[in-house]
């Protein structure tokens, strides 16, 4: 059950209609690319994260099979210097995985490079078709991702992985964004330098400055990216230069959705800002329209609530929804209010999963129930002669029962009791 439980009945219809004006995600197909020094050249990373949504999956002896095959050619003056190539392989059990835009296909392709500004070209290959889908190119900039001592910081999950029993950094691989989340992300910062052992670091997003000391530690490697368990992992990598890498932790916590500047430093000799933009990138549907995900509300509080929000520009929608939870938010330690968060996801299964021709899951009676209660802890159906059915959601942590019914038998319940 949500946790703050100012509910009543809504009486607004509500419907999504999303626009580009609206809250959104990027593409939900990730690109980051990685310069390090390697011998007389540079080694260019591109890694890549591809949702299960994306492929095409075949049922072959109870198992569910898909794949794809990624071409990258790096073009200089329009003409090709470099093809690489890298295929993956996914088998699952389960149908509904294949559906998923959490699970992923990760991998990574290198190029060994001069000091030059590359044109990178990706297709995809569909595994299971003769789909071939040409995507947007991209630059790589050697001389600015290599000048000086400072590398550009890399997004890293907190926790770190292990990897044929040795302790490594997982790259999140979220094309460079800094997940707005529940969840604890690092950046690992290398420094050419390894004489360096502490470096200057400030964190600027709306005006608001947060600063760091850090010391590098035991993290002096020559450092890589390598693929293990379908991970990227930063790795030792023999033939690239040893660099001291720095760790920020936490660097998500007190961070909104939004654009924030990171300035690294080393104690007055050389500083760099690098720009990341933080994202809710698992945000859920209903979010997308603001408008719509405001008129939700009317599912757990009074509609002059829902109409004074709804007074607003549509351009501050968003800003004001998210002061409506705010307000809500129990957790005063981080900007990602997982109240909120719940409240959408479930909006998101009522549409998923109760929507009729009579209108959106969320809209209708089941949808409602669930929003404000969550997942029953038992569902019963019973069935008449008349093509009645019952339907009835034991909620055992408030100790309650409720009765839908559909009386022609074609998913359109009712609440009865």
């Amino acid at each position: 059950m949500l946790v703050w439980i100012s509910f009543v009945t809504a009486q607004r219809p509500t419907r999504p209609i999303f626009t580009d004006e609206d809250q959104g995600i990027p593409d939900l197909i990730f690109f980051e690319t990685h310069v390090l020094p390697h011998d007389s050249l540079f080694e260019c990373y591109i890694t890549f994260r591809i949702p299960y949504n994306n492929l095409v999956f075949i049922k072959d002896n109870g198992f569910y099979k898909g794949g794809l095959s990624l071409t990258i050619e790096a073009l200089l003056d329009e003409s090709v210097t470099a093809r690489e190539i890298a295929s993956r392989e996914v088998t699952v059990e389960n149908y509904e995985i294949t559906k998923s835009r959490n699970e992923f296909i990760e991998g990574l392709l290198k190029i060994n490079l001069e000091r030059r500004i590359y044109t990178f070209s990706p297709s995809i290959t569909i595994g299971n078709t003769d789909q071939v889908i040409v995507l947007k190119p991209f630059t790589c900039n050697i001389d600015k991702e290599i000048n000086g001592k400072i590398i550009k910081p890399i997004v890293v999950a907190e926790n770190i992985s292990m990897c044929q029993e040795t302790e490594l950094f997982e790259l999140v691989n979220y094309q460079n964004y800094i997940p707005f989340s529940s969840s604890h992300f690092s950046l690992v910062i290398p420094i050419t330098d390894t004489s360096i052992d502490s470096i200057n670091v400030e964190v600027m997003q709306e005006n608001n400055v947060t600063s760091y000391s850090l010391s590098a530690g035991h993290y002096s490697i020559a450092a890589g990216f390598n693929s293990c368990d379908n991970k990227i992992i930063i790795a030792e990598v023999e033939g690239n230069a040893p660099l001291n890498l720095f760790v920020l932790n936490d660097i998500n916590k007190n961070l909104k959705e939004g654009i924030t500047e990171i300035s690294v430093g080393l104690n007055g000799k050389e500083k760099k800002t690098f720009t990341y933009n933080v994202v809710w990138l698992d945000k859920p549907k209903s979010l997308m329209d603001t408008e719509y995900a405001i008129k939700l509300l009317g599912n757990i509080v009074n509609e002059s609530v829902v109409d004074e929000l709804l007074d607003h520009s549509r351009q501050d929608y968003y800003k004001y929804l998210y002061s409506f939870w705010e307000k809500r938010n129990s957790r005063k330690d981080s900007f990602f209010n997982g109240l909120m968060e719940e409240f959408y996801t479930r909006v998101d299964y009522a549409n998923e999963n109760f929507s009729t021709l009579d209108g959106f899951g969320a809209s209708l009676d089941r949808g409602k129930i669930y929003i404000k209660f969550g997942k029953p802890t038992k569902v019963e159906r019973l069935y008449s002669e008349k093509s009645e059915v019952i339907e009835i959601w034991h909620y055992s942590n408030i100790n309650r029962d409720f009765y839908f019914k559909d009386n022609t038998g074609l998913g359109n319940f009712s609440l009865i009791k």
